[in-house]
């Protein structure tokens, strides 16, 4: 799940209803903020809210809470790492897999074998995987940063760190359901 702002046509009911960039002067098109559930692999919209720019996507990623259930797998990145968020989502039944900003500060409940650890963020028992992923660009150069994620998989095994990060990597197919519209 991931969100996007999107500009519509500049017409008079679509300016009374979503507003223009603001900034000392307003101009451009009116700017429409959606939030989208979709499936991994065949990008299947499952959910899709949709509203002004001006209301967060973590409000919209809420109206998408009726069409989860146990059995998926949500896929965010590190907009959507707030106690009460993570709580919300985590009482539809749904697991999830968050990335969090390397420097957050989670406590140490356990260590596990392969180095990833239980935390929780609010009351929400966790596993915390970290891994090291490294781009190579085109000219040859490559950079490296670590990437951390929140878990609700906390039956965490040997090897498991490497699979879910793979399969975090599918999250950028919302991306490219984006472009396509």
């Amino acid at each position: 799940m991931a969100g996007t702002v999107l500009s519509v046509p500049d017409s008079m009911a679509n300016r009374q209803r979503f507003l223009k960039h603001p900034g000392r002067i307003t101009a451009g098109y009116p700017h429409v903020r959606l939030v989208a559930v979709i499936a991994c692999g065949t990008r299947s919209i499952i959910d899709a809210v949709f509203g002004t720019a001006q209301t967060g996507e973590n409000e919209y990623f809420r109206q998408s809470f009726p069409s989860l259930s146990p059995g998926r797998l949500i896929l965010a990145d590190r907009n959507f790492v707030g106690a009460a968020l993570l709580r919300e989502l985590a009482d539809t039944g749904a697991e999830f897999l968050v990335r969090v900003r390397k420097y957050k500060v989670l406590p140490l409940l356990k260590t596990l074998p392969d180095g990833s650890f239980i935390s929780q963020i609010g009351a929400v028992p966790l596993g915390v995987l970290s891994t090291r992923i490294t781009a190579h660009e085109a000219d040859g150069s490559s950079r490296s940063e670590l990437y951390r994620w929140v878990t609700t998989l906390c039956r965490l095994e040997q090897g498991d760190t490497a699979e879910l990060a793979r399969i975090y990597n599918q999250r950028w197919e919302i991306d490219t359901c984006f472009r396509a519209m």
